[in-house]
């Protein structure tokens, strides 16, 4: 696999524990301003669609070697939860987050050269980031920002090749491999997070990974 790039939107509902109102002479009223400093925890769940791409090469003794490019969409659902922790200054909001996702996202790409004929199947497994963010609050309650940072992903792949002669009649098994790894690379993104009440925000978030 040359590589992996996913795409999430996600429907995030965090539990803020310490970002709680800052409101005058502290009031917790409804009305209070939201502080946006403090500790989050939350939960989340969306969808996620990638590309992957692979050069096969097949060569043999007294034979030239022939290759074929091939690429494939791996997608599906996922969901996980977020950990993180801001600060507020002024109208700007910045911190720290990691997020860990299941994803139960696959998908299969089959290409023939002169020779073989060959299935590889992908599964995203699992990703983890960790982000820094930088937000800008478009209303006391709202919040317009960007992230980046590493991601990590469990990558699981199959792989079945049979020769040109008996491709067709799907008789021969042929060779038959599989792997699984863990891959790092980075990530970009953004999203818009609304304060509901001094103690639960809703976020819609995109993510860009490779």
């Amino acid at each position: 696999m040359r590589g992996l790039i996913a795409g999430i939107v996600a429907g995030i509902l965090p539990f803020s524990s310490a970002a709680l109102a800052q409101g005058t002479l502290g009031s917790a009223s409804p009305e209070a301003p939201f502080g946006w400093t403090g500790l989050y925890i939350g939960i989340n769940a969306g969808e996620s669609w990638g590309r992957v791409s692979n050069h096969l090469k097949v060569s043999s003794t007294g034979t030239p070697s022939s290759s074929a490019k091939v690429t494939a969409d791996v997608d599906g659902p996922l969901g996980g939860g977020q950990l993180g922790y801001s600060w507020r200054s002024q109208r700007w909001v910045y911190g720290l987050e990691a997020d860990f996702q299941g994803s139960d996202a696959d998908g299969l790409m089959t290409g023939c050269s002169q020779l073989n004929c060959a299935t590889i199947s992908y599964g995203l497994d699992w990703f983890a980031t960790l982000r820094g963010r930088l937000g800008y609050l478009l209303e006391p309650r709202v919040l317009l920002y960007g992230t980046g940072g590493l991601a990590w992903g469990h990558v699981s792949t199959d792989f079945r090749s049979v020769s040109v002669p008996s491709a067709a009649s799907f008789n021969d098994i042929g060779q038959v491999a599989g792997n699984s790894t863990t891959k790092a690379g980075w990530v970009v993104g953004g999203g818009l997070e609304v304060a509901l009440d001094q103690n639960w925000m809703l976020r819609a978030e995109y993510f860009y990974a490779d």
